[in-house]
């Protein structure tokens, strides 16, 4: 029974590649009976529409590489199926990656904190000496941040403006298409110890 699927296989496919039109519907159809239930098995959850989007990259592979394939083409194009469905879930976890990197960075982001206590404290001190001591306290990190180079001034204004550091990252995408995160979280890093250095020697 393997032999005569085997058959049928290389019939369609010497069918497409001699332009035998019948043949070559007849083939994509077969590829996309064959190949649609693997993509909706290893994406399951994901919607139709990215198993259709999988699928149909799989199928221009195949057109685009079908002189190539002498035999068994369900098992060639099977192969490519699992190279895109590989694609699509390291994009997804490199982009959950990111959000969670984010994420941890607002975590750590101890000088936030030591900001927004500042402009809580100024706000709230009933003590003259206090509200004097956090007043100046404020507007020297605000003295500091405006020393800062362009990145670093967005950078913290967002951060006192409550913004999420992925929205953050974003914008800054939005300005430099190519950015990548590894060189936003050097830049933040930077930034920081940049900032700390200037209070320091303020």
């Amino acid at each position: 029974m393997n032999t005569n699927i085997e058959n049928d296989w290389t019939k369609l496919l010497d069918g497409t590649k001699s332009g035998d039109k019948q043949r070559q519907t007849q083939f994509y159809h077969k590829l996309t009976v064959t190949l649609l239930p693997i993509a909706q098995s290893r994406l399951r959850g994901w919607s139709s529409a990215i198993h259709q989007d999988v699928l149909q990259e799989t199928l221009i592979t195949v057109s685009r590489k079908l002189d190539s394939i002498q035999s068994q083409p369900h098992h060639f194009a099977a192969g490519i199926l699992r190279n895109k469905i590989g694609d699509v879930l390291r994009t997804e976890k490199k982009r959950k990656t990111v959000s969670l990197d984010l994420h941890a960075d607002t975590d750590e982001f101890t000088i936030q904190r030591d900001i927004e206590r500042a402009l809580s404290d100024a706000s709230s001190a009933k003590d003259p000496l206090q509200q004097l001591e956090t007043k100046d306290q404020l507007e020297r990190i605000v003295w500091a941040i405006q020393h800062l180079s362009a990145f670093c001034h967005q950078f913290f204004t967002g951060i006192l403006e409550h913004q999420e550091i992925s929205e953050i990252w974003e914008n800054a995408r939005i300005a430099e298409p190519d950015l990548k995160n590894s060189t936003f979280r050097k830049r933040i890093f930077d930034c920081r110890m940049r900032l700390k250095q200037i209070l320091q020697e303020g």
